[in-house]
């Protein structure tokens, strides 16, 4: 037994002797460097996204005809309009149960010459959500992200 624990330790110092220092100073350096780019991207919210999802749940009869977005709050402000109060209303409902979305708000209401209806909408977006959906998409590239 004692002769084992030697031979273990005296491998173990000729492994520790064969040990490139700097090979794995560097290699902490870019496992530091990965980590950090992963935190910028996780927090970053991509405007791509946004579109897809808006474009995904928009219903065919609204029409956006004016949109501003705050990034840094992950809040976007829009102008709609619809053929009828029904489908605002209809569109409200989708809006509200897409779990993409943290907050709604709908104001302005009203009837244009037109007969359309229009309204401003205010979104929040849950950021949870976008920091998912873009990791889940480098993940299939690059496995060292979004662990």
């Amino acid at each position: 037994m004692i002769t084992e624990k030697g031979d273990l330790e005296e491998r173990l110092e000729e492994l520790n002797s064969q040990r490139n220092l700097e090979l794995e100073a560097n290699f902490m350096e870019l496992k530091q460097g990965i980590e950090d780019l992963k935190r910028v991207l996780e927090s970053r919210l991509y405007p791509s996204n946004i579109f897809e999802m808006l474009e995904e749940i928009t219903l065919p009869q609204v029409q956006f005809t004016d949109l501003n977005i705050d990034l840094s709050q992950a809040t976007f402000f829009l102008k709609a309009e619809t053929e009828d109060y029904n489908t605002l209303a209809e569109q409200i409902v989708v809006f509200e149960q897409d779990s993409r979305i943290k907050k709604t708000k709908f104001s302005e209401v009203s009837l244009e010459a037109s007969g359309r209806v229009s309204s401003d909408l205010e979104m929040e977006l849950n950021l949870d959500f976008f920091s998912y959906f873009f990791c889940f998409s480098l993940k299939r590239f690059y496995s060292f992200f979004c662990i």
